[in-house]
């Protein structure tokens, strides 16, 4: 396939330069390890290195200025350094650099006491290596370790099962298995040469010369770890590590980073060239073999029919309910995430990040047949002590519904459980209540009436999340909630039933629990589920008082409610329930705490984030009234909620992409963000197992995020004016509320998220009001990184990836030529077209200087600036054309050329993209299993990677991976660009991943897979938000609402195309059919209005438009008509205002014989 040329055959680069014989690939895999296995075998056995080479290789290694340590081992435990001598009771053999090495029996290691001075910012280890005997036992013996007590620096050993190598550092729920290059196991008997290195956050291992795969998740050894700890050789002092018989030679140590080539040279100088030959065409058939495999793996995805078509509803299923967690509340007012058992397993409804249970909380049915035995189940495939859980489900999840398909053979009807909370674009208040809404559906398919029961079991939960005894680190509950002094009293109000659950002595919070079921009743109190369930049983009631006695301390009370339904044969009918809570109370933020420093932040100025309360308290007092507002307004709610829903899947984009581009909405009804009772909108970067994650509204996370501001741009404007009420005098305008520094991405992209904002608005008053604090940011941003006004970045940028380069890169450089441009349209929509003029003229000049300067032939790279700091120099990188995507999506034109663009794509493609891991290294975090595909963040093809380098060159992240997707769309790679989409929604397919998956709380937490919310620095990372960005480039989508243009030039089905689309006031569906002699076109306003003064389309060649009719509700819009090339830009003849449930006809003809 175009651009995913793969190269066969070659030894690595910097290694002997062989190849292997013609015929190598043509081995099948078990003849190849045979072949492999007797090649190791024979390295095994020749004599490693003639005594001539031994001082060649010391000598080759102390003139490296930057050793620090060297134990040679020759009959003693002297450093050749003279620094720091080992301590220990050790026997000698024959070494592997002649001379001797030391043989260590289990219990028997060496300590090197002074070993602070033995790394630097980066640092290197180096030695030889044999294990004499297995492994006993489940334990992984220790080579070499750096530890006190149970504080780890690093420790490094041989996997007991011989797969490979196994490290950690101080990270201890990270564990990383070094698999060797060769893909072989560890040989008993068999000496290897092993060295890593680490900086910053980076970690590289290599066997025999060649680069290790690392699986887990690694980090570094260098930064963090105790201040001061010995170094022991074939022990440690950690507890739960095991021990062998292994022999140890020529141990180094550096205070640098050295590379794949600088061991190769070691090895050389060892004598050990032949066998760094052998040892290389291994690694180069592994290679060759992996790459065949994949590159069969993408072209069956490019031609699976599936990959365009339309598709049905997912269903979720066996062992892809697994990860299942949907998300059910209000944008900013908590939820509850419903598991693939179709429990309400998780409760976040108090402010609280930590995952909490609530017990003795779930749905029950029971079902009779006339003339039958009443059968009660719970509506989950766990069992409620005596209410039998269902025997198996299906789930489908079309965000916002969540949908259970239970199937019981036992059961008289069929039954359906469907949960959720509103959600309606332009309303963001009702897409902000704090409620759950859960509806059950029974069928009855049988030839005669059913009595069926519904029961709601409701703990009341007011304390569930306060615990005194609850421990912060890792979120694990240590007891089952503060309870005490809670109260349920049963309510009819009008036509509901509903249960109020309250504290005594405590007005600010509550709980309600509803429904509107005729002839619903309800209990307070229940003791226990098997009395319950014998009640319910016999009589399709919970028995119970009206009112419950006030709870003691440490306990809560139980309800429930109960609503019975008389189906005759064929019928259908429905119960609904409704869920509602208050807490008044509760902090955000980081509680006060003035100074939070993170990953690759100084300490500089730092500022408090801490807000308090919750912004639905604004609009209702309790949550018995936000019941009462539900019990008005509940259908039609749900209908406009439908409404959205079946809109946005009438398109004719696949199913699969829909479910990837909706399900992220799960970020917004989750801890991520949140909305304080003063207005104030926070959002973290994702959560923590028992915070929030990375503060601040981060301006270099955010303006990815597209979701949230297409669908709700009171949401996007409200963040922008947060964003500039923290801009300093200067212009300076901080990447997060926390701080008052600067980071060049978050910068240039709050430009273009301003720039959007005002595009999704319908007028110039919000921009005008805001234009000074705009401009002045723009002004800042030129001044502070690009001096020269050239349009090319000279001074040092912190960015996304948690660190500093300096110099230009395609990569921010494109983003601030972008922001540029946006900067100067909304100064001429303000009236200030000199100051447009300028920016343009920097532009201008900026898209020339880095095209010539970033181009290297294949892709564009970072031209580094007067000093190195975390630079990926000529690494491909998956944000190359961060500017080019954000300028697409606001109608900006390009920075690049067209074929260049497509062409770094391509290599984007040939580089980063992976059907597999098998052989990666994914680092410093793994997010996915080795079967799982993606693209990685960077790569350096033409090697090596730098060092220093730049932080999560190899992650994989998919907030990242969605903007090269589209951006392969948006340049004519529409198919690719799919494959690269639908290998991440298959990451995320329900199935729990934990094989290899960093056990991380700023990562995956150990399991990954949830179709429902992203992994990145923890989960339900909001970056994930810019996969919307894949409709507006599927349709082609142009927008500017003040100017009242609108246009569609779709990239997906332009012969039959229709897909959802959002604007300043409303949503609707586009629709067009296009024909040699004709193009029909429907915008049909599903909901708001439309302000419209211009309509551009796309026409295809070699149309040539002699007419173009336009009608609304059948009355003809007088218009005319201009075509520049394909674009056909049509011009009412006044200004037209659709409104909800119109249609907008548009005719475009050609004489038949034009064509």
């Amino acid at each position: 396939m175009a651009g995913m040329n793969i190269k066969q055959n070659n030894c690595p680069p910097n290694s002997c330069g062989c190849q292997l014989p013609k015929n190598a690939l043509d081995l099948s895999r078990r003849e190849f390890m045979v072949s492999a296995s007797a090649l190791a075998a024979g390295l095994s056995t020749r004599p490693l290195m003639a005594a001539e080479d031994r001082e060649s290789y010391a000598t080759l290694l102390k003139a490296d200025p930057s050793l620090r340590g060297y134990w040679r081992f020759d009959g003693n435990l002297v450093d050749a350094m003279g620094k720091a001598p080992g301590k220990g009771a050790v026997s000698y053999v024959d070494g592997v650099v002649g001379g001797k090495a030391i043989k260590l029996i289990p219990k028997q290691s060496v300590t090197v006491n002074q070993a602070d001075h033995l790394r630097g910012k980066s640092a290197t280890v180096e030695f030889f290596f044999k294990l004499v005997s297995s492994p006993e036992g489940d334990q992984h013996p220790v080579l070499i370790s750096q530890t006190i007590g149970q504080q780890v620096r690093y420790i490094v050993g041989v996997k007991n099962d011989l797969s490979g190598l196994i490290y950690q550092n101080n990270v201890a729920t990270v564990q990383t298995t070094i698999k060797l290059p060769t893909d072989q196991p560890i040989e008993v008997g068999r000496w290897y040469h092993f060295a890593m290195t680490g900086f910053d956050l980076d970690l590289r291992a290599y066997v025999d010369g060649y680069e290790c795969s690392l699986t887990g998740g690694a980090f570094e050894f260098t930064r963090r770890g105790p201040k001061k700890s010995p170094m022991m050789f074939g022990g440690t002092s950690v507890r739960g590590w095991g021990l062998a018989e292994v022999c140890l030679d020529e141990v180094a140590c550096y205070a640098s980073g050295l590379a794949e080539a600088d061991f190769q040279e070691h090895l050389k100088a060892a004598g050990w060239g032949q066998r760094l030959e052998e040892t290389g065409q291994i690694v180069a058939h592994v290679e060759g073999q992996r790459n065949a495999t994949r590159e069969a793996k993408a072209q069956a995805i490019l031609n699976d029919p599936a990959l365009t078509a339309k598709g049905q509803t997912h269903v979720y299923e066996g062992e892809k309910l697994e990860a299942i967690q949907f998300t059910v509340g209000g944008i900013g007012a908590g939820g509850i995430q419903f598991n693939g058992k179709a429990q309400p397993g998780i409760w976040q409804i108090a402010c609280n990040y930590t995952e909490e249970k609530v017990a003795d909380t779930f749905l029950a049915i029971r079902a009779q047949a006339k003339g039958g035995k009443p059968v009660v189940r719970a509506l989950q495939t766990e069992a409620v002590g005596p209410f039998a859980a269902m025997p198996s489900l299906k789930f489908e999840g079309e965000y916002p519904f969540g949908k259970y398909r239970f199937k019981e053979p036992a059961l008289p009807v069929e039954v359906e459980l469907e949960v959720f909370n509103p959600f309606i674009p332009m309303d963001l208040k009702n897409s902000a209540i704090p409620c759950a809404i859960y509806t059950v559906t029974f069928t009855n398919n049988s030839a005669g009436p059913v009595k069926v029961d519904v029961l709601a079991a409701q703990k009341n939960a007011l304390g569930y999340h306060e615990s005194p005894a609850r421990a912060e680190k890792g979120g694990k509950p240590q007891g089952p909630g503060n309870y005490g002094n809670n109260q349920n009293r049963i309510l009819n109000n009008g036509s509901a039933t509903m249960m109020h659950m309250t504290r005594a002595g405590d007005a600010k919070s509550d709980m309600v629990l509803m429904t509107m079921a005729d002839g619903s009743a309800g209990c307070a109190a229940w003791d226990s589920a098997v009395t319950l369930h014998s009640n319910f049983s016999d009589t399709g009631i919970c028995k119970g008082p009206a009112e419950s006695k006030v709870s003691a301390d440490g306990k809560s009370v139980n309800g429930a409610l109960t609503a019975p339904l008389q189906l005759a044969a064929g019928e259908t009918k429905s119960v609904t329930f409704v869920l509602t809570w208050y807490f008044q109370t509760g902090q955000h933020g980081n509680k006060g705490k003035a100074k939070v420093v993170m990953e690759g932040e100084g300490e500089g100025r730092v500022v408090g984030w801490s807000h308090s309360g919750q912004n639905y308290t604004n609009w209702w007092p309790n949550a018995m009234s936000v019941a009462e507002f539900l019990q008005d307004n509940l259908a039609e709610l749900t209908t406009r909620t439908r409404r959205f829903h079946d809109t946005l899947y009438a398109s004719n984009i696949p199913v699969w992409l829909l479910d990837r581009m909706s399900s992220q909405l799960a970020v917004l009804r989750s801890q991520t963000v949140w909305w304080a009772a003063d207005g104030y909108f926070g959002a973290w970067e994702g959560c923590n197992p028992a915070k929030g994650c990375c503060e601040g509204n981060c301006t270099h996370v955010w303006h990815y995020a597209q979701a949230h501001a297409r669908l709700l741009p009171e949401l996007g404007r409200m963040m922008r004016d947060q964003d500039y009420a923290t801009q300093l005098p200067s212009g300076l305008t901080p990447y997060r509320h926390t701080r008052q520094d600067a980071a060049a991405d978050g910068h240039f992209g709050t430009i273009l998220n301003t720039y959007r904002e005002h595009l999704c608005s319908a007028d110039n008053e919000w921009l005008k009001s805001r234009w000074p604090k705009i401009k002045k940011a723009i002004e800042w941003g030129i001044e502070h990184w690009n001096p020269k006004r050239d349009g090319f970045l000279q001074t040092v940028q912190h960015n996304t990836l948690d660190g500093a380069m300096t110099g230009c890169s395609s990569w921010i450089g494109s983003l601030y030529l972008s922001s540029l441009e946006a900067g100067a349209r909304m100064a001429e929509a303000v009236g200030e077209s000199d100051v447009a003029a300028d920016y343009r003229k920097i532009r201008q000049s900026g898209k020339k200087l880095q095209d010539q300067r970033l181009w290297n032939g294949e892709y564009y790279v970072q031209e580094v600036g007067e000093q190195r700091i975390q630079d990926y120099l000529d690494g491909c990188h998956i944000d190359q054309l961060l500017g080019e995507w954000w300028g697409d999506q606001v109608g900006i034109d390009r920075n690049f050329p067209a074929d260049r663009s497509k062409k770094a794509l391509k290599s984007l493609l040939k580089y980063n993209f992976l059907t597999d891991f098998h052989g990666q290294s994914l680092k410093p975090r793994q997010y996915c299993e080795s079967d799982d595909g993606g693209m990685k963040m960077i790569t350096w093809p033409n090697k090596p990677q730098p060092i220093p380098g730049m932080k999560y060159g190899d992650e994989v992240m998919t907030g990242f991976e969605y903007g090269a997707a589209v951006s392969m769309m948006q340049n004519g790679l529409l198919k690719e660009g799919l494959m690269v989409i639908k290998v991440i929604s298959d990451r995320y397919n329900g199935r729990l991943r934990t094989e290899g998956v960093s056990d991380f709380d700023n990562g995956p937490w150990g399991y990954s897979g949830n179709p429902f919310g992203d992994d990145e620095c923890g989960k339900f990372y909001g970056r994930s938000l810019s996969v919307w960005s894949v409709l507006l480039a599927l349709q082609g989508f142009i927008y500017d609402g003040p100017a009242g243009r609108i246009g569609f030039k779709p990239r997906l089905n332009p012969k039959d195309h229709a897909s959802f689309f959002s604007v300043a006031e409303g949503y609707g569906l586009y629709s067009q059919v296009q024909r040699s002699s004709e193009l029909q076109s429907f915008i049909d306003l599903r909901e708001g209005q439309l302000r419209l003064t211009e309509i551009v389309l796309e026409v295809a060649q070699p149309m040539d438009p002699e007419s173009v009719k336009i009608k609304l509700a059948g009355n003809e819009i007088g218009s005319g008509f201009a075509l520049k090339g394909q674009e056909l830009q049509i011009r009412l003849d006044r200004p037209l205002l659709v409104k909800a449930g119109q249609r907008l006809d548009i005719k475009v003809t050609t004489a038949p014989d034009k064509i």
